[in-house]
């Protein structure tokens, strides 16, 4: 009887409990607003009403979930608008209006933003022009053949030594909604002191390597970066120069003949020709067996090789005109002298040795070191970049430390963001990392366009929103459907796969991002960008000390490859600078990506 009576009760309490249901959802009167200034609110500061059909209420915060994508749209254009809320199945319409904030406002806001000092009064290096500040847009015009516009970065060069400094004014015009102001900016861009040109000059001399004695052929240094070198024989029957086509002719002659070279440097439209002659000696031309030349050269990894010449004890290696050392081994590291992106020439000569009694001739190659574009900045300029391993990762966590004088929050990234990763053509657009696709620059709400991805997961981090959490040079803006399907999974190879969808809001469609197998790849495009950002993030904290490569990514192999499959280009160099005004530190591994091999390769 006990049991028939308990069954009987359960069985009334359920079919009394499913009959409670929500019969309407409406505007909470005391926190639903009817008139609003565009972007000066939150919906989330709104409440909802909610009655059950036992009388019993609830009050609900609003979220944007409640709205459809058209109606969010509605939410950043100013007019009157009918938005349609839905909680849980039962909706109704609330008519609201979006106005502009009043020119007195706006008034104000620009003028704080003005008065800010935006350029560097004066300067000798290139500096950023900021294209917004606190959501007031900034165009900039000026007119000077010492500074040129390259996207976001005002490109400076030095006026000569005798043109003297350079006054530049640079027009700045500010608008938000339809208001707009101008200011004037007045950069003095700095000429050159006659100690950087006497540098310079002796740079340049360094260079020359013009040969005491010489038979039958000479080499000049007509040319060295912005610098033109024009010689002159004192007996043009013996060296003959050409300079209009960089050329010079060695006659025989019977008697060894001194000739005099003299020399003038035009750097910067001045001329420079206050510099001692050069004596060289014009030998006679006899027959002599040359030792043989050398076979094999090649490059590799910075690391010169060669097959031996038979009989021969020493080889003296060259890069351009310049010898720069003997060995008596069959390859010289070449590592402290290809650290700039260009292409060398590099020649090996046999030296005499056995029967032979003259060097051999000049075996040449050429090779490229591309790593990404250069970094010219005074930055690094108190830390040795020659150590390797964790002294190169010490001396780099004390400068990128002790220079992020700006700890960000995650609501400034939203503007922050649309600074620092717009396109360089286009400041309205944003690039995301994954996707790359390029989406409306400001902040939406919600994050429907684009939202702050933490490259390193929060999931598997240290952090939250605040320190590594809200790092510019760690988060990126990303899709919000591709930055949901990569969630914590670490970066690595996929094989096969699926790809990442991009969300409606951005028209949907493939993104060129796989993942599988407990991985997520991104696209080439961007290899070099992920990369770059973790191997940032373990030498700027010390809280990922603890964490293993694996947490993060398949290997640092993997990371190593990504760097060189995508180098740096010249939007990522540009948003390390923007990141820098922002927050004081810089991205070594952007400037100089070859540092991540001289700590983990």
């Amino acid at each position: 009887l006990t049991i028939v009576f308990i069954l009987f009760l359960t069985a009334a309490c359920e079919m009394g409990g499913n009959q409670v249901k929500i019969t309407s959802v409406s505007a909470d009167p005391d926190a639903f607003a009817s008139e609003v200034i565009l972007n000066n609110y939150d919906l989330r500061d709104w409440n909802i009403i909610v009655t059950y059909s036992d009388g019993e209420t609830k009050t609900v915060q609003v979220t944007y979930n409640m709205l459809s994508l058209a109606d969010t749209a509605k939410l950043s254009q100013v007019g009157e608008h009918d938005l349609t809320f839905t909680y849980e199945g039962v909706s109704f319409t609330h008519h609201l209006k979006i106005t502009f904030p009043s020119q007195e406002e706006l008034s104000a806001l620009v003028a704080e933003v003005m008065e800010q000092e935006l350029v560097p009064s004066e300067t000798t290096e290139n500096f950023v022009l900021p294209s917004t500040r606190e959501n007031v847009n900034i165009s900039w015009s000026f007119e000077s053949s010492y500074l040129t516009r390259q996207g976001t970065k005002a490109v400076v060069t030095r006026p000569s030594m005798s043109s003297g400094d350079e006054v530049v004014i640079l027009h700045a015009e500010f608008s938000i909604y339809d208001y707009t102001a101008t200011r004037d900016y007045q950069v003095v861009i700095k000429a050159m002191g006659q100690e950087e040109v006497d540098a310079y000059l002796r740079d340049v001399e360094s260079y020359f390597n013009v040969p005491s004695s010489v038979t039958d052929a000479l080499e000049l240094l007509f040319a060295y970066e912005e610098a033109t070198i024009n010689w002159t024989s004192s007996n043009s029957s013996v060296i003959l120069i050409d300079n209009a086509h960089r050329s010079v002719t060695v006659n025989p002659v019977v008697a060894e003949t001194e000739v005099s070279l003299s020399f003038a440097i035009t750097y910067m439209g001045d001329v420079y020709d206050d510099f001692q002659d050069i004596v060289v000696r014009v030998i006679p031309k006899i027959n002599v067996t040359k030792a043989p030349s050398v076979t094999g050269l090649k490059v590799e990894d910075k690391v010169a090789s060669w097959n031996k010449a038979s009989g021969v004890t020493n080889y003296a290696v060259y890069i351009g005109n310049k010898q720069i050392g003997t060995t008596s081994s069959n390859s010289f590291d070449l590592s402290s002298y290809l650290v700039n992106n260009g292409t060398y020439k590099v020649g090996v000569v046999s030296l005499s040795g056995g029967a032979y009694n003259t060097d051999s001739d000049m075996t040449v190659i050429t090779t490229a070191v591309t790593d990404g574009l250069s970094y010219n900045g005074t930055y690094y300029n108190s830390v040795n970049l020659n150590l390797a391993g964790a002294q190169l990762k010490s001396a780099l966590r004390n400068l990128i430390t002790r220079t992020h004088t700006s700890i960000r929050t995650y609501e400034n990234l939203k503007t922050d963001l649309a600074k620092s990763d717009v396109l360089l053509d286009n400041p309205n657009k944003v690039l995301l990392i994954y996707s790359r696709k390029a989406v409306q620059a400001k902040w939406s709400s919600g994050g429907t366009i684009w939202n702050r991805e933490h490259v390193w997961a929060q999931s598997i981090g240290w952090f939250s929103t605040s320190g590594a959490g809200a790092d510019a040079h760690h988060l990126r803006p990303e899709d919000p459907t591709v930055n949901s399907t990569r969630g914590n999974l670490p970066f690595g190879k996929v094989n096969g796969g699926t790809e990442a969808k991009l969300s409606g809001t951005n028209g949907g469609g493939g993104s060129n991002c796989y993942y599988g197998g407990g991985y997520f790849e991104p696209q080439d495009a961007s290899k070099g960008d992920v990369a770059r950002i973790l191997f940032y993030l373990f030498v700027r904290y010390s809280e990922a000390d603890r964490y293993n490569v694996t947490t993060i990514a398949q290997s640092w192999t993997l990371l190593l490859q990504w760097n060189e499959l995508d180098p740096v280009d010249e939007w990522e160099m540009n948003r390390n600078d923007v990141v820098e005004s922002i927050q004081g530190n810089r991205n070594p591994f952007i400037d100089y990506p070859s540092l991540a091999s001289d700590i983990w390769g």
